[in-house]
């Protein structure tokens, strides 16, 4: 924990010079917590995320303080309303389904749908399978869902996705489906081996469709994705990035 207490001090003493411009119009914090409250007030509204990802430190007993652990073990799930999102469509074919802190799309075709995320464990059955009746679509017309990387916030709910969708296709790079293989405590249970998503891959559901774009650097496998949806009537080209935060078991060489 002392080591992790160091990295969260160095990532909030580097958000925090960031964010303000420099670090010499005022004497530095020497702690700890002194760098998180200084990252926060620095952070305001506007770089909050920032904040979140890289200067709150995991509790030192996740079960208790109802997080995650880790390596991915199951805790107790925090308050429904702490991370509850409605569901919303955002263009003609294009639909919101992630949490407050954490996206998840789904992407409507002709000849069926293509989830992008699976989210946390605990949030799958409530923004995903729940979200996608209270749009109007059916889940069994998921043919694909492709997992940005192997983080339990991104594919916790993989599992659940895959045993309630009939037929549904998992895409992974192949180095995160390597680690998820190996895996003894993946978070919401451990998916089965299925598709490898290559640099370039297409994957279809009719007239919708989106490229995988291999990203290797927040995982060995991350993957990015290029795709087109239509805004009343028009074609709106998106790029989605899969993972660029430095990883914290990413040593220097790393």
């Amino acid at each position: 924990m002392d080591q992790m207490k160091s990295l969260i001090s160095i990532f909030a003493a580097t958000t925090w010079a960031v964010i303000t411009g420099a670090a010499s119009a005022q004497t530095p914090p020497t702690t700890v917590d002194g760098y998180v409250r200084a990252a926060k007030a620095a952070a305001g509204t506007e770089w909050s995320g920032t904040f979140l990802r890289l200067c709150v430190p995991p509790p030192d007993n996740p079960q208790a303080a109802g997080g995650r652990g880790r390596g991915g073990a199951p805790g107790r799930a925090p308050a429904r309303d702490i991370w509850y999102a409605e569901p919303a469509k955002v263009a003609d074919n294009l639909y919101f389904l992630g949490t407050k802190v954490h996206s998840a799309w789904a992407v409507v075709g002709s000849e069926g749908m293509i989830i992008i995320e699976a989210l946390f464990d605990y949030a799958a059955k409530d923004e995903i399978l729940d979200g996608l009746k209270k749009l109007g679509l059916d889940q069994n017309k998921v043919k694909y869902v492709i997992l940005s990387h192997a983080h339990g916030d991104h594919d916790g709910g993989a599992k659940l996705l895959q045993d309630s969708i009939p037929g549904v296709h998992l895409i992974y790079g192949q180095a995160d489906w390597d680690a998820v293989d190996k895996s003894d405590n993946h978070m919401g249970g451990k998916p089965k081996h299925d598709k490898v998503g290559d640099d370039g891959m297409i994957v279809s559901v009719g007239d919708a469709s989106v490229r995988i774009v291999t990203m290797p650097g927040h995982t060995a496998g991350t993957l990015s994705y290029l795709f087109e949806v239509r805004d009343h009537g028009k074609p709106l080209r998106v790029a989605y990035v899969g993972g660029t935060a430095i990883p914290f078991n990413g040593s220097p060489a790393y």
